[in-house]
């Protein structure tokens, strides 16, 4: 014997059923509104920081807490105004100019090659674009940096910690109209190091001292070097070889031996 409607919904068991059946489309609906929308929020702040880079660094969301309440895997931290993140990503000796406010970086540390007779500055970017896997704008920003000095890559560990310090420079400007100066060719001699040179990272008030154990040769497409490690503090040097060519990466690694006092 059949059942009408009104008997069906009478019945608990089929009150339960219903009930649970709406729950379950209301919550696929809201988990599909929430990725649409972080999927739109998204886009919108690559649109615009591919058109203006930098510009959402302190114009960004007034309670980022709240923002991430409400979307908890949106990497909110982009839109952190500048003022809550100066002291993460910037140490006391950040030396701000209208290109690294733009690009989030800061002058980190000193790197010297006594054997090369080799001193720059090693800047560091911000996270943002390494953590979102958006590797254009990683390149930008990098590229900014470079015209500066050396730079290390954002996902680098501090000097003289387990893991692996990563830092990039050029060997030879990009083009006949580059016009980054000394910084274009700074790591135009690191082809001439041998295994027991030093390679020396300073900060505020440390010195860390490295021995070169290996250098190699690999294509451009390797991107295998840039894995970071455990096993023991060492640093990682790469440029463009041969020199005035970016067919080929010069690769230096060299092991943590001693921390001393800043000079």
């Amino acid at each position: 014997m059949l059942y009408n409607i009104q008997d069906m919904i009478r019945k608990p068991q089929i009150k339960l059923i219903a009930y649970f059946l709406a729950c379950t489309c209301a919550f696929i609906s809201l988990v599909a509104w929430q990725r649409a929308s972080e999927q739109f929020v998204l886009e919108s702040i690559r649109q615009a920081e591919r058109q203006t880079p930098g510009l959402l660094i302190g114009n960004g969301a007034d309670d980022p807490e709240l923002f991430a309440k409400i979307f908890p895997r949106f990497p909110f931290s982009w839109m952190i105004p500048a003022s809550l993140t100066t002291t993460v990503e910037r140490d006391p000796g950040f030396r701000a100019s209208g290109k690294n406010n733009q690009w989030c970086l800061s002058h980190r540390y000193a790197l010297s090659i006594p054997t090369l007779q080799l001193s720059t500055d090693v800047l560091l970017p911000c996270p943002r674009y390494w953590n979102a896997r958006d590797w254009d704008l990683l390149e930008r920003q990098m590229q900014a940096g470079l015209t500066q000095g050396v730079v290390a890559y954002p996902h680098s560990v501090q000097p003289g910690q387990r893991g692996s310090l990563i830092i990039v420079g050029h060997s030879s400007p990009l083009s006949t109209t580059d016009d980054s100066g000394i910084s274009g060719r700074i790591f135009s001699r690191v082809p001439e190091l041998k295994t027991g040179d030093q390679i020396i990272v300073r900060n505020a008030d440390r010195t860390f001292t490295y021995v070169v154990y290996e250098t190699s040769i690999v294509n451009a497409e390797e991107t295998s070097l840039l894995e970071q490690q455990q096993d023991a503090s060492q640093l990682t040097l790469i440029t463009c070889y041969p020199v005035g060519s970016t067919k080929q990466r010069f690769i230096v690694k060299a092991r943590f031996v001693h921390e001393g006092e800043g000079e």
